[in-house]
């Protein structure tokens, strides 16, 4: 899963900011939900964030009260309200209605245990390719399936 800053911006430059965002991920597993979650690699960078959701077992126990994709896309928005809360107190923005997301993220179900480590890699490699992260951002986000 793959989210990005409101218009690339880099908002989490910032250790103490990055720190934040990564504690609200952190945080996912005591989401309503959580219990279904797994966290597995993340990675938080200047204008985007990265992180592997695994569901678990137990997770289709949910269908009979709605779709896999609402679990993900309601956690995702959870943690996304908790970071723009937290990012806005940070960097002293208050209340004031400044936008910290995109609007929607990426996603992308991982099929094989092939994928999964090449993505794991790409997480944990990221920081390395921050110089050249546009291009390689622009081109992993075109594999992946936008959610509104």
């Amino acid at each position: 899963m793959t989210i990005c800053t409101h218009q690339r911006q880099c908002l989490f430059e910032a250790d103490h900011v990055r720190e934040s965002v990564a504690n609200s991920w952190q945080q996912i597993t005591r989401y309503k939900s959580g219990e279904f979650l797994a966290l597995d690699e993340y990675v938080v960078m200047p204008n985007h964030f990265h992180g592997i959701l695994i569901l678990k077992d137990g997770y289709a126990d949910l269908q009979k009260e709605g779709s896999t994709a609402h679990l993900v896309g309601t956690t995702i928005g959870t943690f996304k309200s908790l970071v723009t809360k937290r990012v806005r107190a940070l960097l002293k923005m208050g209340d004031t209605p400044f936008p910290v997301w995109q609007r929607g993220y990426y996603d992308r179900v991982v099929r094989n245990e092939r994928e999964y480590h090449a993505i794991q890699k790409y997480i944990q490699e990221n920081p390395q390719r921050w110089a050249e992260d546009r291009d390689n951002l622009d081109r992993l986000i075109a594999k992946m399936n936008h959610h509104p």
